[in-house]
C-alpha cells in the first residue's frame, strides 16, 4: 500500500493498528529488501538488443543511441548532522534531497539507475563515480541535458555526447541551433515521462521523512 498508494504511514498506523515507530521498522526493513531482490530488473541490454528494438523515428535521427541520462531528486528530511546538511542540500530544489543518474533505453526502458546520492553532488561526478561510464561502448551516442558536461569523458571511451545548443550569453540562437534543440529535447521525451510518472506519485511527493535513505558520497 505504501508504494502502490503513496498512503501516509499514519493512515497505515490506523488501517493496521500499529505505532508510529512499528511502521516506520516494517517500511525501513521491507523497502531496502524489495530493492536488493527488484534490483536485477535494471539492467542495460546488449547493444545489438538496443538497436533490434530501436523506434523508427528515433534511429533516423540517433542511429547509435545507447541511452537518455538525466538527474531526479526527491525531497528527504533535514539531516541531524551538520555534514549531511551540507551534502544534501540542492542549491536548485532549496531543499535537502537524494539524486540518482537514471537511463532511459531508445524504447522507454530503464536501463541504469544509480545509488543515491545528496543533492550537493554535480551531474558529471555522479556520472563518474556511478559506474555509468563502463557501460558506454564505442560509437554510443548518450542524449543529456546542458548539465553534463561529461563529452570528454565519452569521447576516450569512443562515444559521443548529445546536448542542446548553450543558450547563457546568446540573444539569439541561429536556426540550426534551435533545430538541435528541438531534436534532443524530442529524443529525450522518455527520460523526462519517465521521471515525470515517478514524480507524479503520490509517495515521492512527500518528503520522504518516513524510511531511511542511503546515499554515497560523490566527492
Amino acid at each position: 500500500m505504501k508504494l502502490r498508494l503513496g498512503v501516509t504511514n499514519t493512515l497505515l498506523c490506523d488501517i493496521f493498528g500499529i505505532s508510529q515507530g512499528l511502521c516506520s521498522n516494517i517500511i525501513n526493513t521491507w523497502i531496502p529488501l524489495l530493492a536488493s531482490h527488484l534490483k536485477s530488473l535494471i539492467f542495460c541490454p546488449a547493444k545489438e538488443v538496443i538497436l533490434q528494438h530501436m523506434p523508427q523515428a528515433l534511429g533516423k535521427k540517433y542511429p547509435q543511441l545507447r541511452c537518455t541520462i538525466d538527474c531526479t531528486e526527491i525531497f528527504i528530511q533535514k539531516p541531524r548532522l551538520l555534514e549531511l546538511q551540507q551534502k544534501t542540500w540542492s542549491d536548485y530544489k532549496k531543499h535537502n534531497t537524494a539524486k540518482y543518474l537514471i537511463g532511459i533505453a531508445p524504447n522507454g526502458m530503464i536501463s541504469f539507475l544509480s545509488d543515491g546520492y545528496g543533492g550537493r553532488s554535480s551531474d558529471k561526478s555522479i556520472v563518474h563515480d556511478s559506474g555509468f561510464l563502463n557501460k558506454v561502448d564505442p560509437k554510443d551516442i548518450i542524449l543529456a541535458d546542458r548539465g553534463f558536461t561529461i563529452a570528454s569523458d565519452l569521447l576516450q571511451k569512443g562515444a559521443r555526447l548529445e546536448i542542446p545548443p548553450p543558450s547563457t550569453g546568446v540573444n539569439q540562437q541561429t536556426s540550426e541551433a534551435v533545430a538541435k534543440t528541438k531534436k534532443v529535447a524530442n529524443a529525450r521525451i522518455h527520460v523526462e515521462r519517465a521521471i515525470g510518472k515517478k514524480l507524479k506519485h503520490q509517495f515521492y511527493q512527500q518528503v520522504s521523512k518516513h524510511f531511511l535513505v542511503q546515499l554515497k558520497s560523490s566527492d
